[in-house]
């Protein structure tokens, strides 16, 4: 899901907006031709400028003699010649003429967004496919723990280290129910649907310690804390009203 020449046109249009609010003359960026491959290359640039409605007021100063000479240049607001020709993935030059000018804190290359990613591409786009409404919150799961979509639309998340577990119990919602292991050290779960069955069985599979014959585990579900049990050979889970004792913490990694 690969959104890098929307997202910049995007960018662009607020920031040409904000530009004539304050009474600037021109927007310039630090891109530099051909170093990403999606939303850098020559042609994605000059479709970027036309759709973000300021072609011509946008100056990229490091690859800047690459293109055709801009409205500042054209009017003699910045010297053209001062500009340079830098293109490809190599970041040699911008790290030289960082140290040229006396600049050392500046951020390192590093990876790009989240949605270039293939594992969180598969996950948001199954996340749209079952849901109208998409929430912050969401999203934050996305990036987090185990995915499971069930057959009947609902979904299960299972943590998959004690930070997870954390993050998961932070971001359950009271439409959700929020699992722990009560007499046993496993994983946290989150079930969106009602497969209590199904999110108890996933639990299990990936704890790593061996697990008593009935086991034990708090559900919090629209603010109503409750146990169920699961017994060895039971498959239908009995719940009742919560004992206070105090749950194992998430075991595998």
């Amino acid at each position: 899901m690969n959104p890098c020449i929307d997202c910049r046109i995007m960018k662009i249009h607020k920031a040409g907006k904000y530009m004539r609010k304050i009474g600037a003359a021109f927007l310039f960026t630090g891109e530099v031709l051909g170093q990403r491959p999606m939303s850098q290359r020559k042609e994605a640039i000059e479709l970027i400028d036309r759709e973000s409605g300021y072609p011509g007021y946008i100056l990229r100063p490091l690859s800047a003699r690459h293109f055709d000479p801009t409205v500042p240049e054209l009017k003699g607001w910045v010297d053209r010649s001062k500009l340079l020709a830098i293109s490809g993935r190599s970041r040699k030059i911008q790290i030289s003429l960082a140290a040229e000018k006396g600049i050392r804190d500046y951020p390192c290359p590093a990876g790009g967004c989240l949605l270039t990613d293939k594992n969180f591409s598969e996950k948001l786009r199954d996340y749209f496919d079952h849901t109208t409404r998409p929430r912050i919150r969401d999203i934050a799961l996305l990036k987090i723990g185990r995915h499971f979509r069930l057959a009947d639309g609902g979904k299960i998340i299972v943590a998959r280290n004690q930070q997870e577990c954390k993050m998961i119990e932070n971001l359950s919602g009271n439409d959700s129910r929020f699992l722990v292991p009560l007499n046993f050290k496993g994983p946290t779960v989150l079930l969106q649907g009602n497969a209590l069955e199904a999110a108890v069985a996933k639990m299990l599979h990936y704890t790593s310690r061996m697990v008593p014959d009935t086991v034990r585990i708090t559900q919090n579900h629209r603010g109503k804390e409750t146990v169920i049990i699961r017994g060895k050979e039971t498959v239908i889970i009995r719940e009742k009203f919560h004992e206070q004792q105090p749950h194992k913490s998430c075991g595998r990694p």
